[in-house]
């Protein structure tokens, strides 16, 4: 669905999948109205702007310390969804997490 954003970040923000909104636009947390993730990077001097389409997502990004990626990259929806369609349980699901991203990346720091 999205690219990953993980090579030389120092933290990595997992999703579990990508919502509608944020597939349709092309970049993660997209949908403004339903979600504050931009808002709040922004309040805490992460980024020097909010970006409202896919161009100016991929400027900040380039710039950023931080990184994202998915553990389902074939399914975009609400997260209670996803989870039930891939995972029996949380546990299985911070597993997963864990395995994708030590093999991923070294040296960074992780929020889930």
């Amino acid at each position: 669905m999205l690219i990953d954003f993980i090579k030389n970040k120092k933290i990595i923000i997992v999703g579990t999948g990508v919502g509608k909104k944020s597939a349709k636009e092309g970049y993660y947390y997209a949908n403004h109205n339903s979600n504050c993730f931009w808002n709040v990077v922004f309040r805490l001097n992460w980024i020097d702007r909010i970006p409202n389409n896919k161009i100016e997502f991929d400027t900040i990004m380039s710039n950023s310390s931080f990184g994202f990626t998915d553990l389902v990259k074939d399914y975009s929806g609400n997260d209670n969804k996803v989870l039930k369609k891939y995972f029996k349980t949380v546990e299985d699901k911070i597993k997963v997490d864990f395995k994708y991203l030590l093999n991923s990346s070294r040296k960074c720091n992780f929020l889930i």
